[in-house]
């Protein structure tokens, strides 16, 4: 948040750096531009941590008239949460699959291998592998990834992963119940989906008329087969897309962009696919030229159905990388596979022997992918109806539960209880908040305001809105005056007397006091006093000084104040000590 005063449409900037506790060298994050408006504003600052705890400090430039500037800085610490992601890769290339020996433990190397190593090279980040074998899927043994024997056999075990990959898999291997808890579990819980190209991928893989078809980013070919192994495709990334963090491969900005546009071509495309309108965006597209078209086998579900279809001619400009949201979750789509044989130098040749482009690349993907994950995953999300507050408003909190099949319920009772940010000494034991009307007190407390630590259970909504509120009044004053109060509300489900889960929200309650905020004078008042008492405004530094310099210096009586020296105690005293001094010294020389 962001407050200012008289500087109403001024252009200004805000920075971030991240300083070192030692006080040693700072590293600038990110710099905003902002225009500046009376009172408070909010600014979002989005920049790329590190894993290890940060000290970060948020400057706006001072402008050249202002009043104090020491306020112009703050500091702040960050820490990451280490929770590891966990993706599922669902591999469908037949290429052949090998068993070596790695660091003395037995691995199996495969079409998977690529992309398995360059997510888990992350230690954030885990990954269990499945190879689909037409219409079965089975686990991948390999010492580098997390395992499980097939497809997630509860909606439960399914919600425990993070984001989903699809590379060259037909509709045929899941099921119609599986295809529901893909759509519950990126529609309703945040989680990521991504289709990537192949010989049994979108409208090749039989994908038409199934949930996953609606979740992704892209409409699929009208044809029943959309692969086309002979296409060509080179990538081709613009300056705009660049600045989506999929593309951030590296901090300076000329090693990114070099190595975006170094991203090695493809051989085989999945023709037809185009961005859908509304909520996505492409990243990247493709230049293709094909062979002529014909009649040829066009993978697994052909030699299932023993029935060739014809391959579509590809020539011109299509999307490559596609990105989109998908309810609470987000979805991507690339329109070529990235297995051997078709992308022969994905992995291995893109860029210097010094640069993991292609490990980046995907880690990027999936953490973007994931990033509203963390919150699906949740049995218990919490929200406001506004970013802050001010004294005498209303706030409404909102809180919505999940079982343990992702279905929204009311059969949890939600408590919440109030507490400072930071605790301090002169705290009031009284929170700005004003009891519910109508809700009962179980603490014994009697006054209007809630006290810190005071629990209170959220209602149940009415109508189709299946989730838990609580609408609070505000107090009309915070404490001693201040101008911001920091709250968190600590929000917990139970089922009978069992904790499902708990969450925190925080919340600015910002007050605005003209007269304590505003350090700037009132003109027109001053001007409208000068006239009524015969005074006069002065208007520059040279009025000043000449009115200074003419005004009478008025020379007061002499005042003559007398002590006599002998009621000094202190002289009196010293002069005693010499004297005492002056005649042991003449006894000790018999002068005496």
């Amino acid at each position: 948040f962001l407050r200012s005063y008289g500087y109403d449409g001024v252009a200004s900037s805000l920075r971030l750096t991240a300083t070192s506790e030692s006080g040693g060298g700072e590293r600038l994050l990110t710099t905003v531009p902002t225009t500046l408006r009376s009172g408070f504003q909010t600014v979002t600052l989005k920049f790329r941590s590190e894993l290890e705890t940060q000290r970060l400090r948020i400057e706006v430039t001072p402008q050249a008239n202002e009043v104090a500037t020491n306020n112009n800085s703050f500091e702040t610490d960050i820490m990451v949460d280490r929770t590891k992601i966990r993706v599922l890769y669902v591999e469908g290339s037949q290429q052949p699959v090998r068993s070596v020996i790695k660091e003395g433990v037995q691995v199996y190397r495969g079409p998977f291998s690529d992309f398995g190593d360059a997510l888990t090279n992350d230690p954030d980040i885990e990954c269990a592998i499945l190879r689909s074998r037409g219409d079965v899927l089975s686990r991948v043994y390999a010492s580098n990834v997390t395992g499980t024997s097939g497809f997630p056999e509860t909606q439960a075990e399914l919600l425990a992963f993070d984001a989903i990959v699809l590379s060259s898999v037909p509709a045929a291997a899941f099921s119609e119940q599986q295809l529901e808890w893909l759509e519950t579990w990126i529609g309703k819980r945040g989680g990521g989906l991504m289709m990537l190209g192949g010989e049994n991928s979108f409208a090749s893989g039989g994908w038409h008329d199934t949930a996953v078809a609606n979740m992704l980013p892209v409409m699929l070919s009208k044809a029943d087969a959309d692969w086309n192994a002979t296409a060509e495709a080179k990538p081709s990334v613009t300056q705009t897309q660049l600045t989506h963090p999929v593309w951030h491969l590296a901090d300076d900005q000329n090693i990114l962009k070099s190595s975006a546009q170094a991203m090695p071509g493809f051989r085989g495309v999945n023709a037809g696919l185009a961005a859908k309108p509304g909520l996505t965006t492409t990243l990247a597209t493709c230049a293709t030229a094909s062979a002529p078209a014909g009649s040829a086998s066009n993978g697994m579900l052909d030699r299932l159905f023993a029935k060739p279809r014809s391959v579509p001619a590809t020539t011109g400009t299509m999307p490559l990388l596609t990105v989109g949201k998908y309810g609470r979750g987000r979805t991507a789509a690339m329109s070529v596979a990235i297995t051997a044989p078709w992308a022969n130098n994905f992995a291995s040749g893109w860029g210097e022997e010094s640069q993991d482009n292609y490990g980046q690349f995907w880690r990027n993907v999936i953490y973007w992918l994931t990033e509203a994950s963390s919150i699906g995953r949740r049995r218990l999300t919490v929200s406001t109806d506004k970013r802050f507050y001010r004294p005498g408003e209303k706030m409404k909190l909102v809180a919505h539960a999940f079982d343990e099949r992702a279905n929204e319920t009311q059969g949890y009772k939600i408590v919440a209880m109030v507490e400072p940010q930071v605790f301090t000494n002169d705290e009031s034991d009284e929170a700005p908040l004003i009891w519910p009307d109508k809700v009962a007190r179980e603490s014994g407390e009697e006054t209007a305001q809630m006290v810190w630590g005071e629990e209170f259970a959220l209602r149940e909504t009415t109508g189709q809105d299946t989730g838990f509120e609580m609408e609070l009044d505000l107090a009309d004053q915070l404490d001693a005056g201040s101008a911001s109060q920091a709250i968190r509300f600590e929000v917990v489900a139970y089922q009978d007397f069992s904790q499902v889960d708990s969450t925190s929200l925080d919340v600015q309650v910002l007050h605005d006091p003209y007269e304590q905020q505003n350090p700037f004078p009132n003109h027109d008042v001053l001007n409208e006093l000068a006239k009524v008492t015969g005074g006069r405004v002065i208007d520059d530094a040279d009025e000043l000084k000449q009115l200074s310099e003419a005004a009478p210096v008025e020379v007061g009586e002499p005042r003559v104040s007398r002590q006599p020296a002998w009621s000094q105690s202190w002289l009196l005293a010293a002069l005693l000590i010499m004297l005492t001094i002056e005649w042991l010294l003449r006894r000790h020389y018999g002068l005496a």
